[in-house]
């Protein structure tokens, strides 16, 4: 019988639980509860099914249960056994989003990532939904008598068929399924989920589509306008689509909860009763839903959705052990009954927990059982794991993960926040998207994946008018090869004018660029509770905060001009009055738009929009950014166009200036 050390040395060699990070349900091959969440499971199986029957009536589904409860595993089951009966279906998982008023696009986006992913024989879900039309069409044409199709005029009958059928969709449908080639299919799906460049539109035949040069109400009506096209044809090809919305717990961010949620709630509306074919499932833990989304959304929408509500079950003792005892089996093929029975003994499983707990306590035991509270390096290390799995997870499947500017920023912005003395905040400018201040130095920084020319040339003049305005300031344009093409005479002609005045340039290709949303992937998963810091005695839900440690060893941009070295910031007292008995202030000068715009965030994020000027010091503070309320008041009363201010017996109160 083997000893614990060589128990343990070969668990630690070849580790089953390694990773909980739970792959494309389409291609998951871990082992699996059969019988957990079976209810569920079938419930949903009913709710497709419905759907391919009778692709225009209004469904959804509320599954409420904990992060890690076996979603994965039973969405796998459930695409396995469609597939065993020939019920063709769809899947795609919507990522969080933080932009209340791109939703749609956001979603939209989402949708045409997941269609390009490989569904079976190399074939991807969009190419799926292309042959189930055409089986679609030519079932129509023999009702009409028709025993052959090829003499018959494909775009007039399917006009005829679908009449409210965009035009512009049905031209990209047609050349889609004539292409022979995958750059061109790339290019068809871009058009439609993002826009192309002038040229590359005109050499498909279509219209030129910049979004990024669209009004962004604009924007959204074309992404709702193609998304109900999109349900048209799924509607009339009886394929279903599976729309999962599982990282909503990342929308309690306070600061723009509302909007979020009243924007995310009228489009999971639009989604069940516009478009035809789509069922859209949300998965959210059941305090935030009540907690969080009810007092927000309308009750219609509100009723809407949670009129299927199904809750996700964690597992028994036996059900916990026998997902320890199949992963052991599966990856040890000697010996694995007397390491499944040294590991179980340790583990101390008393009580429920869920599939994810269960993987985390196992890989706890085999790695390090005596963890101190609060480490810093263990949190390190632990939050390192989680960003391996998640870098993995992007590296086998980029299709997934398109240039995306959104999550460039996201990560670039926490990344920025993790340097020493680097103060970062958001700018609401069209094309310098974060803005920064390290010292006397002003930063800005362009992440932009347009496909479109012209807007990469107005980017690159936002940031030379930049670095005018602010000599000696850093501007830094980040794009990707995938998107910015060595053919824009003019846009190239910008960036060597850009690099000339001291701009920075940093084009990411297919493996830089993995760092990058590795780490958007690993906060959208700490923002969403979905990681646990586990000490010897207590387990706890990460923040961001505990991810800066690992998150600051990254090379995002390696430039000289961002390796800081630990500094004081020296605050210059304010000159008080003879008898004041207030503290000397700090006076710290920053960029004025950021300024004002971290500001402005702070008052809408308050109740009821008034803040109370030594509250924000204090909230200023939290940000990185030093100032008193003298400087506060002067800053506010200098920009009445955008604040106001009152004198009250105790205070001064500050509040947004209203817009006319």
């Amino acid at each position: 019988m083997p000893d614990n050390i060589s128990i343990l040395q070969r668990l630690r060699e070849n580790n089953p639980f390694a990773s909980h990070a739970s792959p494309l349900p389409w291609n998951n091959n871990n082992p699996d509860l059969q019988n957990l969440n079976r209810d569920t499971s079938e419930e949903i199986e009913q709710l497709i099914r419905q759907k391919r029957r009778e692709p225009t009536v209004p469904l959804a589904g509320l599954i409420l249960g904990e992060a890690g409860s076996g979603k994965t595993h039973m969405l796998s089951r459930i695409l396995r056994r469609m597939r065993s009966n020939a019920q063709p279906a769809v899947f795609v998982a919507v990522r969080a989003f933080t932009d209340p008023e791109s939703v749609t696009q956001h979603i939209l986006s989402e949708i045409f990532n997941s269609l390009r992913l490989i569904h079976s024989k190399g074939r991807s879900q969009f190419d799926m939904i292309t042959s189930e039309f055409m089986n679609a069409y030519r079932e129509h044409r023999r009702n009409e008598g028709f025993d052959s199709i090829e003499r018959l005029d494909l775009r007039a009958n399917i006009k005829k068929d679908i009449p409210r059928l965009d035009r512009n969709f049905l031209k990209c449908l047609l050349l889609y399924m004539s292409a022979n080639d995958e750059t061109t299919k790339t290019d068809i799906l871009d058009w439609l989920c993002s826009g192309l460049d002038d040229e590359d539109s005109l050499r498909l035949g279509l219209p030129s589509r910049d979004t990024n040069m669209m009004t962004n109400s604009r924007r959204e009506h074309e992404a709702e306008n193609i998304l109900i096209s999109l349900g048209l044809v799924l509607g009339y090809a009886k394929v279903p689509m599976i729309i999962c919305f599982d990282q909503l717990d990342s929308m309690k961010d306070k600061e723009k909860r509302r909007e979020l949620i009243t924007a995310w709630g009228n489009t999971v509306s639009l989604l069940m009763n516009d478009l035809s074919g789509i069922l859209p499932l949300c998965f959210v833990r059941a305090q935030v839903w009540n907690d969080v989304f009810v007092p927000v959304l309308d009750e219609a929408a509100e009723q809407r959705i949670k009129s299927n509500r199904m809750i996700m079950k964690t597992c028994s003792v036996e059900q916990a052990k026998q997902l320890v005892k199949e992963r052991i089996s599966a990856t040890f093929s000697e010996g694995a009954d007397e390491i499944y029975n040294w590991l179980i003994s340790r583990m101390n499983v008393n009580q429920e927990y869920s599939p994810r707990q269960v993987i985390e306590l196992a890989n706890h035991v085999i790695t390090n059982s005596s963890r101190k509270e609060n480490d810093p390096e263990e949190i390190t290390k632990i939050i390192e794991g989680v960003f391996n799995d998640e870098y993995k997870k992007v590296q086998a499947a980029q299709v997934v993960w398109p240039p995306n500017a959104e999550h460039l920023t996201l990560a670039l912005e926490v990344w920025l926040s993790s340097l020493e003395g680097f103060t970062v905040a958001k700018s609401s400018e069209k094309y310098i998207r974060l803005k920064g201040i390290h010292g006397d130095t002003k930063y800005a920084f362009i992440p932009l994946t347009a496909k479109g020319h012209s807007t990469v040339s107005a980017a690159l003049k936002a940031g030379m008018s930049f670095m005018t305005e602010y000599p000696g300031s850093e501007c830094f344009y980040i794009s990707e090869d995938k998107t910015h093409k060595k053919t824009w005479k003019q846009a190239n002609e910008n960036l060597r004018k850009f690099i000339g005045q001291g701009g920075h340039s940093l084009i990411l290709d297919k493996d830089t660029r993995i760092n990058w949303y590795a780490l958007t992937a690993l906060i959208n998963r700490v923002d969403n509770g979905d990681v646990n810091i586990y000490s010897a005695s207590q387990t706890r839900t990460a923040t961001r905060r505990d991810i800066l440690g690992f998150v600051r060893t990254l090379k995002l941009i390696d430039s000289p001009s961002l390796k800081f070295s630990p500094v004081a910031i020296i605050h210059t007292p304010t000159p008080q009055k003879f008898g004041s008995k207030s503290k000397p202030q700090p006076t710290v000068y920053y960029d004025d738009k950021l300024f004002s715009d971290t500001l402005s965030s702070i008052i809408t994020s308050s109740p009821m929009k008034i803040l109370a000027v030594d509250k924000a010091v204090d909230l200023l503070s939290q940000r990185g950014i030093k100032v008193g309320r003298n400087e506060i008041i002067s800053f506010v009363k200098k920009n009445f166009e955008r604040f106001r201010s009152y004198s009250t017996k105790n205070d001064t109160l500050i509040t947004l200036a209203e817009r006319k």
